[in-house]
């Protein structure tokens, strides 16, 4: 499944006005799979970067699997809220620290001491991942002493060092053959295994994403969102969730919706009115100001954005998607108006296998 590079592109630079735009366009177009995949390439991009602020990336996270798990029919709204989502957390990108791209061996000179400490786990700690340590004595002793790392590192705070010791492993992809895994028999699937265990409240919905659609070669994109666990080590933005304003912009969404969908469904005009772009300097003010395409603005005395639309409106009905039916190829529309109320990476490194079933050792 192909992502949509506009939409990718314009959720990237925080553009709000043109990703709700074509968002909305490819809803039209039956394209829910294709904005669903480029959520999930942009999400695992920003998951990447260090120190984001990691329960608002989850939260929209959440928002994209209830999309995936809603069954029949969605509301448009909940689709233009994630682009908007993915909007704000870019909006916040100044903030974050990206990694550039080491050198394999540069990676494995900065990790490779916490493989060879002699870390112990109590036995309280052993008996917890024991069902996900493969038996076969070469690869427990090699998956084992990447738990006791990871563990280690997690309880030490070192959150770089950890996102440095996911890309080495994810990179290197050694394999192991005697693991069960929804994706790959490698070294990744065990990880995610050891966080679905140690993290169970945020692990498994990550892993979800990982999954979907899967195919190998995209595996060194989707690898975002392993990486990003490391973000919850940083205890003065885990917990950073929407502000006022941010919660402002979502609202004024819901508000618009119909609106937006109004004019996506009628834009046969190619001379509409756009927002000028003087009209507001501040980004986060245009964002809480937004209008969108085909609206005519004004403002009236005490300076609050008022906004006419030119074509039809739905004052009292909620949009719904349906969505297609997968076990037939024939196409269907997927809008609907139903009644309703008015609160409605990296590239893939290819490594050599260096993995050897009678001795292993890391290189």
């Amino acid at each position: 499944m192909e992502y949509s590079k506009e939409l990718y592109e314009t959720l990237k630079k925080a553009d709000l006005q043109e990703s709700l735009y074509i968002t909305a366009e490819l809803v039209k177009k039956n394209c829910l799979d294709e904005i669903i995949i480029t959520w999930l390439r942009i999400i695992s991009f920003l998951g990447e970067f260090t120190q984001i602020y990691f329960s608002k990336w989850y939260d929209t996270c959440m928002s994209i699997i209830s999309i995936i798990e809603t069954e029949d029919e969605l509301e448009l709204v909940s689709i233009l809220q994630v682009s908007t989502k993915i909007c704000i957390l870019f909006q916040n990108s100044n903030n974050y620290i990206s990694f550039t791209k080491k050198p394999i061996n540069q990676l494995r000179k900065n990790v490779i001491d916490i493989f060879e400490n002699n870390i112990k786990l109590s036995d309280k700690g052993k008996e917890k991942f024991l069902d996900i340590i493969p038996k076969p004595k070469n690869e427990h002793d090699f998956c084992f002493k990447i738990l006791c790392g990871v563990i280690s590192l997690w309880s030490k705070k070192e959150a770089i060092r950890l996102r440095e010791t996911l890309e080495y492993l994810c990179r290197k992809d050694y394999i192991l053959e005697s693991i069960v895994s929804d994706t790959d028999n490698n070294i990744t699937s065990f990880i995610w295994d050891i966080f679905k265990i140690f993290q169970p409240l945020v692990t498994p919905t990550l892993y979800k994403l990982y999954c979907y659609k899967y195919r190998k070669k995209d595996k060194s994109w989707k690898n975002g969102l392993l990486y990003s666990i490391h973000n919850m080590l940083y205890d003065d933005l885990v917990f950073e969730v929407w502000n006022n304003n941010e919660e402002g912009i979502l609202e004024h969404i819901n508000n618009i919706t119909e609106e937006i969908w109004g004019y996506v469904s009628n834009n046969t005009n190619e001379n509409i009115d756009e927002l000028e772009e003087d009209i507001v300097n501040d980004k986060m003010t245009h964002f809480e100001t937004y209008i969108p395409r085909g609206l005519v603005s004004s403002v009236d005395y005490d300076n609050k954005v008022h906004s006419s639309y030119t074509s039809e409106t739905f004052s009292t009905k909620t949009l719904k998607i349906k969505k297609k039916n997968k076990r037939s190829n024939k196409k269907q529309n997927i809008i609907s108006v139903k009644e309703g109320d008015n609160n409605s990476g990296y590239d893939n490194v290819e490594d050599e296998n260096i993995y050897n079933t009678n001795n292993f050792e890391y290189r």
